[in-house]
Formats: structure tokens, sequence, C-alpha cells
């Protein structure tokens, strides 16, 4: 769903659209690309590190993305087909912990239509693949920034869409015919959302910016925090307020000390930024502090889960009491368990 992260970029080439005849029922679409870059041996905890990551990040993919348009024109035409130098400026990064080695950056950015021309040499291509070339080559890894994050894979994830400005519809799946008003007088972005909201996917509601995110009345979606921190609620409306340390899988926001703690007995946190820790399917528990997987909730009847202590020549004797511990019937014994 690209929607959400596009509305600016929308807004920014509208003049575009408005640059067709009035009695032009057929206009181009906005071709919309956005790609995926993974980074599956990242060292996630030194990249949080990193003073300011998330804008050495951004200015490193800006510019590879520059480097790529240097040499054929991927980034999208402005209006009358002018293509501005900071065109790729206007591309939507983020960046996303995958897990704890998994980092993945994604690039959004308004794109020229295949296929797209060398600068240098009659000859075409498309964004596909001489980003798919670029990845090869190492441009994801054209800055000292980049490099932070170790190899990407080896193949780019590309997606694509298309979009039309209100008071037209989207044909052949690339083009918009208008209705009887000119789109110069409604433009996409219909209504603005509030401070700390943005629109939903679908553009039909404003919805309050997640956690780990905020929008001030400067930006038109909502912002990813830097690397490593987040909100301590969902709407947040400024950069300032993201100043809560990300808990990490294991453990829980403590919302009266907005610190992380881990997880007690018979409960777990699988993600990154938990609020409550998830309870154990029914007749398991944790027998730690601190789980962070399903897979650590075991069953509470240690002698049918193996779990137990008796000796061999033992036999177990599941007992109902809170720390789940069995009864060995057995002169033999540890002391972990106890005779009857």
């Amino acid at each position: 769903m690209l929607l959400s992260a596009l509305l600016v970029l929308l807004a920014f080439y509208a003049d575009s659209f408005a640059t067709a005849k009035d009695d032009d029922p057929i206009v181009p679409a906005v071709r919309v690309v956005r790609l995926q870059v993974d980074y599956p041996e990242a060292k996630v905890q030194d990249v949080q590190r990193i003073h300011k990551w998330n804008s050495l990040m951004r200015n490193s993919v800006i510019a590879s993305l520059r480097f790529i348009n240097k040499h054929w024109t991927i980034c999208g035409s402005g209006p009358n087909g002018e293509r501005p130098a900071n065109d790729c400026g206007k591309a939507q990064i983020t960046g996303e912990i995958v897990s704890d080695n998994h980092y993945r950056i994604n690039v959004t950015f308004i794109s020229e239509r295949d296929p797209i021309k060398n600068v240098k040499v009659d000859s075409t291509s498309t964004v596909y693949a001489v980003s798919q070339i670029g990845l090869k080559g190492g441009i994801f890894q054209y800055t000292n920034a980049l490099k932070a994050l170790g190899k990407p894979s080896p193949k780019l994830e590309f997606d694509e869409a298309y979009f039309c400005y209100k008071g037209a519809v989207l044909v052949d799946g690339d083009k918009c015919r208008k209705e009887f008003r000119r789109l110069r007088d409604e433009p996409i972005v219909e209504q603005k959302c509030a401070d700390g909201w943005q629109r939903s996917a679908d553009g039909s509601r404003c919805e309050q910016c997640p956690l780990g995110s905020f929008k001030s009345k400067d930006d038109a979606v909502c912002m990813l925090c830097p690397t490593g921190m987040t909100t301590l609620n969902k709407g947040t409306k400024l950069l300032s307020e993201c100043r809560i340390k990300t808990c990490y899988p294991g453990t829980f926001l403590n919302l009266t000390t907005t610190q992380c703690s881990p997880c007690d007995y018979g409960l777990y946190m699988d993600e990154y930024d938990g609020r409550i820790c998830k309870l154990c399917p029914v007749s398991t528990t944790t027998y730690q502090t601190g789980s962070n997987t399903i897979t650590q909730c075991l069953s509470t009847n240690q002698c049918k889960s193996g779990a137990h202590t008796c000796h061999w020549l033992a036999a177990c004797m599941d007992l109902p009491d809170d720390d789940h511990k069995p009864r060995c019937d057995s002169e033999f014994s540890n002391s972990t368990s106890f005779l009857m």
C-alpha cells in the first residue's frame, strides 16, 4: 500500500497535471515505485548507536538514487517535462528493523515510465533493471553510512502503482480520465489531517500516527522516530517526543517508569516496542523472566513435558502448586525436588 507515503509527493507534482489541456479527457497517471533493500546480516544494535542514523541513512539513499539518476532518468519529471536537480530528494525513505540481524530500507518515489532513457547514449531500460544492476554493483553500499549495514540481499524487492488526482478515474491501468472538473481544481489532498494524524491507506479518513512515529504541521505523513527510539503514545506530534528507548523482545515498556522491564513468568514478548507482554497458552508457562518467543512457554506439567529433575528410577507426580514443580516418588531425588 503506497498511498499513505505518497500524498506529499503527489501534492508536489500537482502542477504537472494542471498543464494538460482542459479539453483533453485523458492524461497520464502518476507512476510511483517502491524499492525494498534488505540487509540480512546487519548488526542492528551497532547501527542504533550511530548518531542521527535516520538522517544519515536517508541522505545516503538519496545520494545513491541521484547517482543512478545521473546516468538513467529514473526520477519522475516535473511540470512540462522539466527535471529539477532535487527530484530524487523528494523520495520517502524509511528504515525498518525486521529482526536483530535484519534491517530493511524502503524507498518510495515518483518515477519515470518505462522504458527509461540513458542520459549519454541512445539506450533504454527499466527502473527495476537499472536499480537491480545498481544493487549488484554496490550502489546501496555507496556511502560509509550504508556500509554499516553490511552486504544487502542480491535481489531487490520492487512494487509499482498508478494514481490519479481527484476529479479523474484510473483507466487502462496507467491513465487518468478526467471528469467534468479540471484536475487542478481538486488535488488528491482533499483535507489536511491534524498534527499527529495522517490519511489512511485508502485515503478515506484520518488516523493516528502509530507508536514510534510522529507528524508535525510541516509533515504530510507520519515520520518514523530515530532508530532505537519510540513514542509513549499514538498520535504523537513532535520529533522531541521520540524520547522513549525502544524495548527489545522479551521486555515491555513499563508505563510507570518509562523503562524496559523483562516479561514475568508465564509471559513473553516476541516484538520490538512491546507494551503488554503476551500470556502463554493454557497449561503452559515460562520458567524464566524475559522470554522472547512462544516456544519458551512450556507445559506446567513437568512430568508430561520431561522437564522434571526426578531420578530415572523415581515416579514423577505432578502437583497443583504455583511453581509447577513435581513430586518424585522414590528414594532418589535432587535438591530441586522433594520426597513424598
